[in-house]
């Protein structure tokens, strides 16, 4: 079959070498890693792509696609840590630093990194999102308590306002406050 030749793939492969600053190159790399995932060759020119072009869109794909293959998750978590850190304000931050949970680092990373991001961002749409992961990791976290109901008194008219409530509420299902701005709420 034409699309899986082997004499394809390695056209292919040259064609990715030279280019990594074309718009398509992403696409070209994305297809043959859905023809072999474990391409050594391939998976090193995926990684050498996402050193110095933090800014491309497709940055979070790429790394979210070598996030799978175990023997690099130790240099991709040092690279998806720096990229974090570098586009706090990018809309797919969120993507990234959620595969970074699946690799092989410190929580304590992670959470910093988060924390860092929800500071600030009350108004950002993944706020909520990103608060919810954090506080359900790590829920014995009296700042990550204060920012969430901090949140829901302020934003009452979000439509993440329950997600939020929820979750705070899941933790203290007695909580007066708690109760009565759910019912406030509704």
């Amino acid at each position: 079959y034409f699309p899986e030749s082997d004499d394809l793939r390695a056209i292919g492969r040259s064609w990715l070498l030279g280019r990594e600053d074309l718009p398509r190159w992403y696409y070209v790399w994305h297809r043959l890693a859905e023809l072999d995932a474990e391409d050594s060759r391939l998976i090193g020119i995926g990684k050498a792509w996402l050193v110095h072009r933090e800014l491309n869109p497709a940055w979070p794909d790429v790394f979210r696609r070598l996030a799978d293959i175990a023997e690099f998750r130790g240099q991709l978590a040092q690279l998806g840590i720096a990229w974090l850190a570098s586009q706090q304000d990018n809309v797919q931050w969120i993507k990234v630093w959620q595969t970074l949970g699946r690799l092989d680092i410190r929580y304590s990373t992670l959470m910093r990194a988060g924390k860092d991001w929800l500071r600030g961002r009350e108004r950002n749409p993944e706020w909520p999102q990103v608060w919810r992961i954090l506080y359900t990791e790590y829920f014995y976290d009296q700042w990550l308590d204060d920012k969430g109901r901090e949140w829901i008194r302020s934003n009452r008219n979000n439509g993440a306002w329950d997600l939020v409530w929820h979750t705070l509420l899941s933790a203290s299902p007695t909580d007066r406050e708690l109760i009565n701005q759910g019912r406030g709420w509704l």
